[in-house]
């Protein structure tokens, strides 16, 4: 499978690597495994409590305790693990929504009502066609709840990290809003001498170009040069994108 760019809510663009089909073959298997095990243990445990004449009422009992979790089995884990069944863990593949958000309920939902259909009556067959087909790391339940699968391997932290990035930049307020006079050109040139002079941190350097920014813009500030010249700079972007 190839990266995917992903847009969160927040206009944040994020590279996902999609799973692979072989690592969800593997989940699979892995979670059907510790099904498989469960369902012998509690098969098990509850011949332990029964005796001979077993009722019609403890069938029933029964049969509730050993499938009932079976049933649920992806629907609850991938719910409450963020994304995740057991099987999933182990293959660090995890399920998101198309913008890189954790997935609510109802998605979750969705994903195993298709699941009882597409893989464990059609045993996969229509599951596998549209992943191979598609290409989005999503199957028929995927597309209805607007989920993919992920390769979360090396992924942990980004989105967080891009998002939290994207919010204090939100939030900034501009302090010198008279920028706006200046063209990209100017700007892009501030960048430059501004890049080069705080790297040998030559302050008479940065004195020039501070009062030759104010004597285009008219800006009167007594902020310390480098900073002054860091703060237009990013007002410039800030008030700049906020006008495009």
């Amino acid at each position: 499978m190839d990266n995917i760019q992903i847009e969160t809510a927040q206009n944040v663009k994020i590279n996902q690597k999609i799973a692979q089909v072989t690592d969800r073959i593997l989940a699979t298997i892995i979670d059907g495994i510790i099904i498989f095990l469960y369902i012998i243990a509690a098969a098990l445990l509850f011949s332990s409590f029964i005796r001979n004449n077993i009722t019609q009422d403890q069938i029933w009992i029964a049969l509730v305790i050993i499938y009932l979790p079976v049933l649920l089995y992806h629907f609850l884990f991938e719910y409450f693990m963020d994304g995740q069944t057991p099987g999933k863990k182990l293959m660090g593949i995890k399920v998101v929504n198309v913008d890189g958000t954790r997935p609510k309920l109802p998605a979750f939902l969705l994903r195993w009502i298709f699941r009882l259909i597409e893989i464990q009556l059609l045993f996969g067959s229509i599951a596998m066609a549209v992943i191979l087909f598609y290409g989005r790391g999503q199957r028929l339940g995927d597309m209805v709840a607007g989920t993919m699968v992920i390769d979360n391997k090396r992924k942990k932290g980004i989105t967080r990290a891009a998002l939290l990035a994207h919010k204090k930049e939100e939030a900034y307020v501009p302090v010198f809003p008279q920028v706006t006079v200046m063209e990209d050109k100017d700007i892009e040139r501030i960048k430059e001498i501004y890049r080069k002079a705080s790297s040998k941190y030559d302050m008479q350097v940065m004195k020039q170009l501070a009062n030759k920014i104010k004597s285009i813009t008219g800006i009167e500030s007594d902020m310390p040069e480098m900073k002054f010249v860091k703060t237009v700079i990013k007002d410039y972007y800030h008030l700049t994108r906020e006008m495009s």
